[in-house]
């Protein structure tokens, strides 16, 4: 029996940036002179638009067939497909802005220029285009999901707070409630009096980046005083979106420090939001919802956002599964991207493993998390993180030339 010919060693490329593109290019004898512009050309996009207005629709429709913007459409109801390269893609954007509708103009161009650079703030920076960051889950709690990471006394906490940051944790998230499923709050006074010492005691000796993980603005203050950088917020903005006694909340807090404000995906409280979650989208829900909170929280005058969509938070195993698989798709809010998947529940369902042997299914989910555009993964074993990430950056970024 005899092998198939392969006169032309025909393969496919999987080209993940301009960069592997001017590569190929350069290879075969082009040299890429505007390797951004090439890549507009070549790489193909499907985006999903949800309750189009007809009049949206119709100039949609129109614009299609027009040889300039080669694009299909898919779909007779409110939502449709558009499938096209990303060059006519945007080449749609402006005509859809120059024809009277700048917003669906600029929901289009925002989908296609998704990627977070560099931020500066203060006398901090965060460095997007560096690679995917590592923060590290230092909970001052006695009753968090994980037991091997409860650390409710000062001293083991900072000895934590230092492996970490020798291993090379870009970010330390300070907790002083836990959310796990089923947990109870926990008063804002005894929040405080877990967070703050750790807090000082870090800065005390590290210029690591802090995020403080509370739902609090008066925890969030405390914190920020204590040196503390980041908001992390579970309910992204909830209190500040309900009607209140207009007390200042957590956007105005974070507009007024200029600190980087944290957006995570949960519907209900932790106490009950396992009882029966229910989506009939999950990842259109999740993004609409997520939508809504960054647009009050820029609204409120935050620049600075970060979105999460909250695995385990209010979830369904299928739809854990559902949103780790299509993570890209929250780029469109263009926000950085956190996920949390370390050690959860959804990795036991899946691998049958307890939580304290999860190690090995929470360093495979982060890794489809980081390939699929994670900007922050959010983990408890930090040396395992810094170690993947550093093995797919040096993967991504590989000359095969």
């Amino acid at each position: 029996m005899s092998l198939p010919a392969h006169p032309h060693n025909a393969h496919l490329l999987d080209l993940r940036t301009p960069a592997d593109l001017a590569g190929e290019l350069a290879a075969v004898g082009v040299p890429a002179r505007e390797p951004i512009a090439e890549w507009e050309q070549v790489g193909h996009a499907v985006l999903r638009l949800e309750g189009v207005r007809p009049a949206v629709r119709s100039r949609l429709e129109s614009l299609a067939v027009n040889p300039e913007y080669p694009v299909r459409l898919y779909g007779g109801g409110p939502n449709l497909l558009l499938s096209a390269s990303r060059r006519a893609l945007r080449g749609l954007a402006k005509a859809l802005s120059a024809g009277g509708l700048p917003a669906a103009g600029a929901e289009l161009e925002r989908c296609l220029d998704a990627a977070p650079g560099q931020w500066r703030w203060g006398r901090r920076t965060l460095d997007f285009r560096s690679g995917a960051k590592v923060m590290g889950v230092l909970n001052c709690t006695p009753d968090s999901f994980y037991p091997a990471s409860r650390l409710p006394e000062p001293g083991p906490a900072l000895e934590a707070a230092r492996a970490m940051i020798a291993a090379g944790a870009h970010i330390l998230d300070v907790g002083g409630e836990s959310s796990r499923p089923g947990s109870d709050p926990v008063p804002a006074a005894e929040e405080i009096r877990r967070v703050v010492p750790l807090l000082e005691a870090i800065r005390r000796e590290s210029d690591v980046l802090l995020s403080i993980d509370t739902r609090k603005p008066e925890v969030a203050q405390a914190a920020l005083e204590a040196g503390a950088d980041i908001l992390n917020d579970i309910s992204a903005l909830r209190a500040d979106r309900s009607p209140g006694d207009g007390t200042p909340g957590m956007a105005a807090l974070a507009a007024r420090r200029g600190a980087p404000l944290v957006l995570m995906h949960m519907r209900g409280e932790p106490k009950t939001m396992q009882a029966e979650p229910r989506y009939e989208d999950v990842v259109s829900e999740v993004l609409g919802e997520l939508s809504e909170a960054v647009e009050f929280a820029f609204a409120a005058g935050v620049e600075r956002l970060i979105v999460d969509p909250g695995i385990g938070f209010g979830k369904r195993l299928a739809d854990n599964l559902c949103l780790l698989k299509n993570l890209a798709v929250l780029r469109c809010l263009g926000c950085p991207v956190l996920v949390g998947l370390s050690r959860k529940s959804f990795l036991g369902a899946v691998t049958g493993a307890p939580v304290e042997d999860r190690l090995p299914a929470s360093i495979a989910a982060d890794t489809l998390a980081i390939l699929s555009g994670a900007d922050i993964v959010r983990v408890h074993d930090v040396r395992e993180a810094v170690q993947t990430v550093r093995l797919l950056l040096a993967v991504l970024g590989a000359s095969c030339r």
